[in-house]
């Protein structure tokens, strides 16, 4: 008999933040929202926290699914609201959830900051000169290894060649 995995959710402040929200807004407990159970209005209720960590948190995907106890593809799914063949009112849910997320206020802590051009392309330069460092101490690393590699190579080739010489000079002498 085949089980069904279920992620267990790991929530982060900011994730806990939106959900308690949400949750005054809805109605809903956190584990209503964060459990298994398919209704409509509880689906919504989790798109609409998904589209809030995406859009002001920028949390990734895989962070959300983390954070809601659900697979990436299905929070791709549930913001994208895309129409599919079998599914009925998906834009109209996308719809309600945005009508959640725009009561949603997150606190300035929560959200990351912007960064101006010049404080990009200073980090940039600072992360190109870091990394050129690293790749030049491992060309040095790298270059050590291989001539040790090689000295124990050229070793390993001289050795049987001085046993021969060694056995056929005993050779000789015997006769």
């Amino acid at each position: 008999m085949a089980t069904l995995s279920k992620a267990i959710p790991q929530l982060t402040p900011g994730a806990t933040m939106v959900i308690h929200q949400v949750c005054k807004i809805t109605g809903y407990t956190q584990d209503q929202i964060l459990g298994r159970l398919r209704y409509q209005e509880l689906i919504t209720a989790r798109t609409a926290v998904a589209i809030v960590l995406k859009e002001q948190l920028h949390y990734s995907l895989a962070k959300i699914g983390v954070c809601l106890g659900r697979d990436h593809s299905s929070i791709c799914s549930n913001i994208s609201g895309k129409k599919r063949k079998n599914e009925k009112g998906k834009e109209k849910r996308r719809l309600a959830a945005q009508a959640i997320v725009e009561k949603v206020v997150v606190p300035e802590e929560y959200r990351r900051k912007g960064l101006h051009a010049d404080e990009l392309a200073e980090i940039r330069k600072r992360m190109m000169a870091e990394l050129m460092l690293k790749l030049e101490e491992q060309k040095a690393t790298r270059q050590e290894a291989m001539r040790q590699i090689e000295m124990k190579l050229e070793r390993m080739r001289v050795m049987p060649r001085l046993k021969k010489a060694k056995l056929t000079v005993t050779y000789r002498d015997a006769r």
